[in-house]
C-alpha cells in the first residue's frame, strides 16, 4: 500500500511538470477555507480545470477532498463546518463528510451564474444568480426548493445578511446603489407557526407539504421595508462584505476593461453608518496584472478575482497588489490598518514565484497560496512547493506571515 502510494504521488508530481511543458500553463494553489482541523486547498493544473485538496497544516500532508472531476469553485464551509458547498458549472454541490460524493442541489428554476453561495444552516442558503435577464437574490435549500427574495427589472447582487437585514448592491446601466431589506431565518418549527398565523393549521400543513408554494408564503415575510444604503452613483460596486449593520466594504472595479490592458485596477471603499447617516471614502487602490483575469490567457486563474479580494480583520484589511513599475509584475500580499490608515508590505516575490493570493487568516497566522514555479518543484528554496514525505504520503509548503 506505502509502495502504490509512493508511485501515485510520484506520477502526481511528474503531471505536474508534464502539463507545465506541453501546455505552457501556469500552475496555482491556495488556500480558501478552514475545514475542521485541515484546510482546503485549491490545486490548479491547467487554466480550465481546479482540484480541491484538503492539507493538514501539521504533518504537511496533502489528500483529495474530491474527485478530479469536479470543478470545486466558489468554496463555502457551512455553519458548524458540518460540510462545505462548492459552484461547479453553476451546480451547488454540497459535501458532507459522512458521505463519499457530494449531493447535487437541483433548482429547476432557470437559475445561471451563480454567485457564492451563504450558508443559513446545513439544508438552507441564500445566493446571489440569473434569472432571465438580471440578477436576483435568491433562497435554496438542499431538495432544491427556491425561494425569490429581491428580484427586479434591474440587477440586485452580492447579499450580505447580518442579523434580520439583507445588504446588497443594485445596478441600473452604469449606476449603482446600495440598499437593505428585511431578512429573518426561522426553524422548521417557527416557519409553522408564522405559516399559523396567516390560515388555518389544515390549510397550513397542506402548503407545508408542497414545498416551494410554504417557502414562497414564508419568504413573502421578507425582502420588504427598502432602505438606501448609498444612493445612485456611477461608481461600478461589486463584492459587498459587511462586517455588522452599521459598517461594511464594497469593491470599485473599472466600468470597462480593454483586454490590452496589462493592468486591472481596483479601489477599496469603506461605508460606515455614523448618526444615522451612512458614509463612505475609499481606502486604498490596488491593480492585478489582467493576465490572471481575462478568460483568454493560459495564465489566467480560473476562480479570476475570487483568489485576489481583500479580507477584513477586525482591525485591518489584508490585500492583493502588484508593483506596475517592475518588468515581472509580481504581486504581493499587503496589509491596510483601519485605525492609522497605513500600508505594510507583508510578503516579497522571490525564488521563482511572480505571483501571491488568497490570505487565508487562522489563528493568528495567515495563509496564503500562488503561483508554483515548476522547474523548483520538490525544492525547499522555493516559497511553494510539493514533496513526498517518508510514508510516502504526497506533502506541501504553504508559506504564512503574522499579523
Amino acid at each position: 500500500m506505502k509502495q502504490t502510494k509512493i508511485i501515485f504521488n510520484l506520477v502526481f508530481i511528474s503531471l505536474i511538470l508534464l502539463s507545465s511543458n506541453v501546455t505552457k500553463t501556469e500552475e496555482y494553489v491556495y488556500p480558501v477555507a478552514k475545514f475542521n482541523d485541515e484546510v482546503c486547498v485549491i490545486y490548479q493544473s491547467q487554466y480550465d480545470h481546479i482540484e480541491l485538496w484538503f492539507w493538514n497544516p501539521s504533518t504537511k500532508a496533502l489528500r483529495k477532498a474530491l474527485l478530479s472531476y469536479f470543478i470545486p469553485a466558489g468554496l463555502q464551509v457551512l455553519p458548524g463546518e458540518k460540510g462545505f458547498s462548492v459552484v461547479d458549472n453553476d451546480c451547488i454541490r454540497v459535501k458532507f463528510p459522512d458521505k463519499r460524493s457530494p449531493k447535487r442541489v437541483d433548482t429547476y428554476s432557470g437559475l445561471y451564474d451563480v454567485s457564492v453561495v451563504h450558508w443559513l444552516d446545513s439544508e438552507n442558503c441564500y445566493l446571489g444568480a440569473k434569472m432571465g435577464d438580471n440578477y436576483g437574490i435568491f433562497q435554496i435549500n438542499t431538495s432544491g426548493d427556491i425561494s425569490t427574495i429581491v428580484r427586479k427589472r434591474y440587477d440586485c447582487m452580492y447579499p450580505q445578511k447580518v442579523d434580520d437585514s439583507l445588504f446588497y448592491i443594485e445596478r441600473l446601466e452604469n449606476k449603482c446603489r446600495i440598499a437593505s431589506v428585511d431578512y429573518s431565518f426561522s426553524t422548521l418549527e417557527e416557519k409553522r407557526s408564522l405559516l399559523d398565523e396567516e390560515a388555518s393549521t389544515e390549510y397550513a400543513e397542506k402548503l407545508w407539504q408542497n414545498g416551494n408554494e410554504n417557502s414562497s408564503l414564508w419568504i413573502m415575510k421578507n425582502g420588504k421595508n427598502q432602505k438606501e444604503i448609498l444612493p445612485w452613483q456611477e461608481v461600478s460596486m461589486s463584492f459587498l462584505n459587511m462586517a455588522s449593520e452599521k459598517e461594511g466594504f464594497f469593491l470599485e472595479t473599472p466600468s470597462l476593461i480593454n483586454r490590452h490592458d496589462e493592468f486591472i485596477n481596483f479601489t477599496y471603499h469603506h461605508i460606515k453608518k455614523e448618526a444615522d447617516e451612512w458614509k463612505t471614502k475609499p481606502l486604498f487602490d490596488f491593480s492585478i496584472p489582467a493576465q490572471y483575469l481575462l478568460p483568454k490567457s493560459n495564465s489566467r486563474v480560473y476562480e479570476s478575482i475570487l483568489p485576489f479580494l481583500p479580507v477584513y480583520k477586525s482591525n485591518g484589511i489584508v490585500f492583493i497588489n502588484s508593483d506596475k513599475s517592475k518588468k515581472e509584475s509580481f504581486v504581493d500580499i499587503f496589509f491596510y490598518d483601519l485605525g492609522s490608515g497605513k500600508i505594510r508590505q507583508k510578503t516579497t516575490c522571490d525564488n521563482g514565484s511572480h505571483m501571491f493570493c488568497a490570505p487565508l487568516p487562522i489563528n493568528g497566522k495567515v495563509f496564503h497560496g500562488g503561483q508554483v514555479a515548476s522547474e523548483n518543484l520538490d525544492k525547499k528554496d522555493d516559497p511553494l512547493f510539493f514533496w513526498i514525505n517518508d510514508l510516502g504520503n504526497l506533502c506541501l509548503e504553504l508559506p504564512y506571515f503574522d499579523l
